[in-house]
């Protein structure tokens, strides 16, 4: 299907575009050995749209060398769009869920992150990706009211576009009162199936897979899995400020929460020096993610060498507390990140 409504648009289309992107990086902390002081090549992504009239494609695919990754390739996004009038659209694909202004709004082209890493909820309890439909709407009323509907297969479904049914509801909204400020808001539903086989599973002492998740042997068990996120975005010509709250739980015995704050300063058009704040904690009584507390606090600088080049160098702290584990370093590094 969607590979002939690419056919389809791409033959009419007046406007297709196609751009790479990639990033390497190097880290030096006071616990790093020296060979953990290489540059290390990132994730290279292809970023394809393609218009005709009211049809639009979306397509990225990411690539990270074997040593870094295990899964090489991957699609990362693959959708269909189709725009009922100049406010309202519907979606069909594999898409970033709108949970909040970051996972909107970025994609993984280092090149345009306003810092080094994503906030640390990205690598716990934030759903990145969902298979789905999607109804879109922008540009409403006095205050530019926007929301997003999001009708999808589930985190527990991966790829597979309704495999299990309609499993997942996202429900995002927000205003831009002015041309400089936006105001979201979102609640995200699903159930892990068998949340134990999820691949993002692991047990409380860390001996799981996956990157950060844990929970308690119970059986084959499905979890109601809640999360609600808000996000703030601010930008003029001398500042940007973003701040990210979420909130989660399943079975509404517990609550997880993160707090992210970024500022940066518009010092020069090409240079940016910026401060960062990052806050995580999964409840003790959680049964999926691993329980602790992980903190991150940073100064940086993001430098554009050129239109198609930027390096940020950043010096932070990194704290996690969790059971079993415990760690905290400083760092500094160094991202050389390429967009052509």
């Amino acid at each position: 299907f969607l590979v002939g409504i690419l056919g389809a648009v791409s033959a009419k289309s007046q406007d297709i575009n196609a751009n790479w992107f990639t990033h390497f990086e190097l880290e030096t902390s006071d616990r790093a050995q020296a060979m953990d002081r290489e540059f290390q090549w990132g994730e290279t992504a292809l970023f394809l749209t393609a218009n005709s009239g009211r049809w639009s494609f979306l397509s990225e695919t990411s690539f990270q060398a074997e040593k870094y990754r295990d899964q090489q390739f991957t699609v990362e996004r693959v959708r269909v769009r189709y725009e009922f009038n100049r406010d309202n659209a519907i979606s069909f694909g594999k898409m970033h869920t709108p949970v909040n202004y970051w996972n909107d709004s970025f994609h993984h082209g280092r090149y345009f992150f306003p810092t080094i890493d994503r906030p640390l909820a990205f690598k716990s309890f934030v759903p990145v990706h969902e298979v789905g439909l999607r109804f879109s709407g922008s540009r409403l009323g006095r205050y530019n009211f926007f929301y997003d509907i999001v009708l999808g297969s589930g985190q527990s479904a991966g790829d597979d576009p309704f495999i299990n049914g309609l499993k997942s509801t996202t429900v995002a909204i927000g205003i831009k009162p002015t041309a400089n400020l936006e105001f979201r808001s979102s609640l995200y539903l699903d159930e892990i199936l068998d949340h134990q086989k999820d691949p993002e599973h692991s047990d409380h002492h860390g001996h799981g897979h996956g990157h950060g998740h844990g929970g308690q042997a119970e059986g084959h068990e499905n979890l109601d899995w809640q999360l609600w996120s808000g996000s703030m975005y601010f930008e003029n010509n001398k500042m940007q400020i973003l701040t990210e709250l979420s909130a989660s739980r399943n079975r509404g015995e517990n609550l997880n929460y993160t707090s992210y704050i970024y500022a940066g300063w518009k010092w020069h058009p090409r240079v940016m020096p910026f401060v960062f704040a990052d806050f995580l904690r999964v409840d003790p009584k959680e049964i999926h993610f691993a329980p602790g507390i992980q903190r991150r606090y940073g100064i940086g600088i993001d430098t554009d060498i050129s239109n198609r080049t930027n390096l940020k160098v950043d010096l932070s702290t990194y704290a996690l507390q969790a059971t079993g584990s415990k760690s905290n370093y400083t760092a500094l590094r160094f991202q050389f990140s390429v967009g052509l």
